[in-house]
């Protein structure tokens, strides 16, 4: 397995991620890059876990291998991921150590979704606000659309 490598993440608005554990809702919240900027700082985890294959547990973040909002926040959008240190993974996700974000524009999303990316086939963008989105010739083949907003 390669040490870096690139993948998704669902950011809010504000750039941020939640997860509920026993002790309650955490909440990480990404640096994201600044005007002019492509790409954000890169983040490190303040407690990396050591290498176990593991996708999920503590020390690690978590980097979706295709475009998925399967789990992201209310209103999140997708977010292009740099990552290095690889814990662990599987066929969906991967644990790593460092990442950064790179904003994926309106207009590159809807064309990433066509040929020769076809980041679309076999998404999870359930609830993802696509209107206006040009979507034609983009392959959704296998996508769950359910609740999306394709107006």
């Amino acid at each position: 397995m390669t040490d870096t490598g690139y993948g998704f993440k669902a950011l809010d608005p504000t750039g941020a991620t939640y997860y509920t554990r026993r002790d309650g809702t955490s909440e990480t919240v990404y640096p994201l890059p600044r005007p002019g900027e492509k790409w954000g700082p890169w983040l490190e985890h303040h407690d990396p876990a050591t290498p176990d294959g593991k996708p999920c547990g503590s020390g690690r973040f978590h980097v979706w291998r295709m475009l998925s909002l399967k789990y992201g926040p209310s209103g999140a959008w997708p977010w292009f991921v740099e990552w290095q240190g690889y814990i662990g993974g599987n066929e969906e996700k991967l644990g790593v150590q460092r990442l950064r974000l790179r904003r994926i524009a309106p207009k590159t999303f809807a064309r990433a979704l066509r040929p020769p990316f076809h980041w679309g086939k076999g998404a999870d963008l359930y609830g993802a606000d696509l209107y206006g989105a040009d979507l034609r010739g983009a392959n959704l083949s296998g996508a769950d659309l359910s609740e999306a907003n394709l107006g």
